[in-house]
């Protein structure tokens, strides 16, 4: 997969620059640790994309039933006063 609609219409890239500024890595403050290199923690990790456009957030599963559609968890904000701290 290397793009896929936002439900907003706007195209979400999954591959290109790298860094890609839409690629987030999530990790859960119980499974940080300071002392674990770099391929530990992006082990813990939950892999998830942002939309420039709306701001939504396409969380990966991890449970890949075809290696060209993972399954997508949306998350919508909510800011009513602007994008908010995802910006």
């Amino acid at each position: 997969m290397a793009r896929f609609r936002c439900t907003c219409g706007a195209q979400v890239r999954t591959s290109g620059d790298i860094p890609n500024p839409a690629e987030w890595h999530l990790i859960a403050d119980r499974d940080f640790d300071v002392e674990a290199d770099p391929d530990t923690l992006l082990g813990r990790s939950v892999l998830a994309w942002r939309c420039a456009n709306c701001g939504r957030l396409w969380l990966d599963d991890g449970r890949v039933e075809d290696a060209k559609s993972p399954r997508l968890w949306e998350y919508v904000p909510n800011f009513s006063d602007g994008p908010g701290p995802l910006a």
